[in-house]
């Protein structure tokens, strides 16, 4: 099978389209953090601020909501209580 290239060939520059976005300069607050992110990966430092904050809180608040963390959490809890329950059960037997 053949793979797919990751990036489209002749992507559209965003320049192209600043009409069409709601909010630039977040825009170009967030292409400046996901930088930084990603040259801290290569020297294994980061240099925090605002703007990277924001941009991990979000990321990471994206990525609960897709895995349903919180659902995921609760039913880890209740399943570790019943265990517990049942444990404790087996032992006065």
């Amino acid at each position: 099978m053949p793979s797919l290239p990751l990036i489209a060939p002749n992507p559209p520059r965003l320049s192209e389209h600043l009409d069409q976005l709601q909010d630039p300069a977040r825009l170009s607050r967030e292409h400046a953090a996901y930088g930084r992110l990603l040259a801290a990966l290569d020297e294994r430092v980061i240099a925090p601020d605002a703007n990277v904050r924001t941009v991990v809180r979000d990321l990471a608040e994206v990525i609960d909501q897709g895995n349903e963390y919180g659902r995921v959490v609760f039913e880890h809890d209740a399943f570790h209580g019943l265990l517990a329950v049942l444990e404790s059960e087996e032992v006065e037997s």
